[in-house]
């Protein structure tokens, strides 16, 4: 949510219930965009001049980013979840012609973003195998007695296993004649 006063006057929400606009009287229905004031007062967006804006869903960082960049008014959508007694990021409100600007420019990158992306998990994956390798040798320096391990359900046989896992190896085969 806005932290500053500077960012925006109102908040952009899904509404929960039924409500009306405090400007045109109109009904507002559940599941529809509403604003609402830091006095409490609940607006349509057809009043607050965002009528004509999209609503663009959250997950596709780089489109987010540009329609923002492009939209003269932007703002984030919020739904309030009881559950978490927080409020969650839905989306952002932008102008169409900001949109079409920023879905032409993704298109445009696309290739170069997947190619990175490919780079970027194989870099990922190799720091993955040296933190693992480190951690586990860390682990064998803390704890050496934990790697002997003297029956299948300790909590030794446990970490044991579990570095095993982390370092790719598989665990040792469960004896089906001598375990419960």
């Amino acid at each position: 949510m806005p932290d500053t006063e500077s960012e925006s006057l109102f908040i952009v929400f899904f509404s929960k219930q039924n409500e009306k606009c405090s400007r045109c009287s109109r009904p507002i229905m559940q599941g529809a965009l509403l604003c609402v004031y830091r006095n409490q007062k609940l607006t349509c967006t057809g009043c607050e001049g965002l009528g004509d804006h999209l609503l663009l869903p959250a997950g596709d960082v780089a489109l987010t980013r540009r329609a923002t960049k492009h939209s003269n008014v932007a703002h984030p959508v919020y739904s309030p979840e009881k559950r978490r007694n927080r409020y969650e990021r839905r989306g952002t409100l932008v102008e169409a012609y900001a949109l079409q600007l920023a879905e032409a420019e993704c298109e445009a990158d696309a290739a170069d973003r997947e190619v990175k992306r490919a780079k970027d998990a194989v870099r990922r994956e190799k720091l993955d195998q040296e933190y693992i390798a480190v951690f586990a040798m860390r682990i064998r320096q803390l704890y050496p007695s934990c790697l002997r391990g003297w029956n299948r359900r300790s909590p030794c046989m446990r970490v044991r296993n579990t570095l095993a896992a982390w370092a790719g190896a598989k665990p040792p085969v469960k004896n089906l004649m001598t375990s419960p």
